[in-house]
């Protein structure tokens, strides 16, 4: 079964939700062109730097757009080209370090998922976290020991931990930086196991209201239209074969929110454009 994905994105600075887009936080479009092995892949990004200063948006943007491009433009599977996209991110940051001096120096903590099919692929270097929701049970993944995975930046082999989970309709896949630590799985489960993904963020901006800060990136998976029409017409096909009469019924329309995603067709320019963000305030 193929999956569409609605997402959506929360930035809050000390317990205020913030009206500009996070930086690191994004579900880049497929390019133009990329390698036929990732025309069924959609990446989620959040990358996490050392300094979270506006001055910094740059290079937020430069390495979120060199991991995009880099694992789309990789043959081979998943994870190679989930390896490849990292360890070119690395180079980067240590590029970066090299030039410059004292607290300019940027160390990095990344969650890169992938969504394929009816799996999701995810990595984890440095500090960042993941919970996926599944079926209504959570699952929490953290990665915060540099010394068990080297925050990018900080040296030449990148060392990543690797993660899976099958999904269904229905199942959330939450990434955060590790500012979001303190909720426990329960308060996670409570504030995500909802239909629509703005309700998720509200809830949980209301948890972080408390003098929180975090980033975070909330994914609400459901059976594409393409997959819902091809099991109705199976449906119908079954009520024929039996000589029974019926009208089977049309798959809705989802509900409007931020953002929904489907895998388009694959273009013909190679770019990584960002997705814009729209601001939304919570009372």
């Amino acid at each position: 079964m193929e999956f569409d994905s609605r997402y959506g994105f929360l930035f809050m600075r000390d317990g205020k939700r913030a009206n500009i887009p996070p930086m690191g936080v994004l579900v880049p479009e497929r390019p133009d062109r990329c390698a036929r092995a990732r025309l069924r892949d959609r990446i989620f990004i959040h990358l996490s730097l050392t300094s979270r200063d506006l001055t910094s948006a740059s290079l937020y943007q430069d390495v979120t757009a060199l991991l995009a491009s880099e694992y789309y433009a990789s043959s081979g599977s998943v994870t190679a080209a989930i390896r490849k996209a990292l360890r070119a991110a690395n180079t980067k940051l240590m590029r970066h370090n090299a030039q410059v001096a004292g607290v300019e120096k940027q160390r990095g903590g990344v969650t890169f998922a992938v969504l394929r099919e009816e799996e999701v692929f995810m990595a984890q270097v440095g500090a960042a976290l993941c919970w996926v929701s599944h079926q209504g049970q959570l699952q929490r993944f953290i990665s915060t020991d540099d010394r068990q995975s080297p925050s990018l930046g900080l040296q030449l082999a990148v060392n990543a931990r690797f993660h899976h989970s099958w999904i269904h309709p229905g199942d959330m896949l939450v990434l955060s930086d590790p500012n979001a630590t303190p909720m426990s799985n329960e308060q996670i489960q409570n504030a995500v196991g909802l239909e629509k993904v703005t309700d998720s963020l509200n809830n949980l901006a209301k948890m972080l209201k408390q003098g929180g800060s975090a980033r975070i990136m909330v994914v609400r998976f459901s059976a594409s239209q393409a997959a819902e029409t091809a099991m109705t017409a199976a449906d119908v096909s079954s009520v024929e074969s039996n000589g029974a009469a019926g009208i089977a019924e049309e798959p809705r329309e989802p509900e409007p929110i931020e953002f929904s995603a489907s895998l388009p067709d694959p273009p013909k320019r190679f770019e990584v454009p960002h997705i814009p963000i729209p601001n939304v305030e919570v009372d």
